[in-house]
């Protein structure tokens, strides 16, 4: 009988956790990036995202279920250009946010280089983005979506 009980209760418990929907928590309180474009205002806290619809003021959140392909956000720049978000993580993954919809870009993260990929702020000028590295800058074509150029920095500016 003993036995009989211990099952059950391993079974309501198997079931009761497989029913429960996940939610996340974000700091909204500690934004440290704030990008505003397409109706939104887009914000990074504690290296996650989420954006505040401008008309509704409805917030929606954003996580890898949604399609994202990094976890730490290092930064975030509305592309004018295309109308969609970038954002680079710390690990140097890149998706393109468009319409809800997430594109990657691995082309950096795939790029061997024994110095540190990590994005410190995005510029954008015409259809060009230009991604302050930790060892220079980087260019991005927005239309194209490619690296179009790399300038390594190093002391004194040689």
């Amino acid at each position: 009988m003993k036995r009989l009980a211990y099952i059950f209760t391993l079974l309501t418990l198997t079931l009761s956790v497989s029913a429960q929907t996940w939610t996340t928590h974000f700091a909204y309180n500690s934004v440290n990036q704030i990008a505003v474009g397409g109706g939104f205002a887009y914000a990074v806290s504690s290296g996650s995202l989420f954006a505040v619809d401008v008309q509704t003021e409805k917030i929606r959140t954003y996580s890898s279920q949604d399609g994202m392909h990094g976890n730490d956000i290092a930064c975030i720049k509305w592309l004018e250009p295309v109308q969609a978000l970038m954002i680079v993580y710390s690990n140097s993954k890149i998706d393109i946010l468009k319409n809800g919809t997430f594109q990657y870009i691995p082309d950096l993260y795939d790029k061997y280089t024994p110095l540190s990929k990590y994005c410190h702020s995005i510029t954008v000028r015409d259809s060009l983005a230009y991604l302050a590295m930790d060892y220079g800058v980087q260019t991005f074509h927005i239309r194209k979506r490619e690296f179009v150029n790399t300038y390594f920095i190093g002391p004194e500016g040689k």
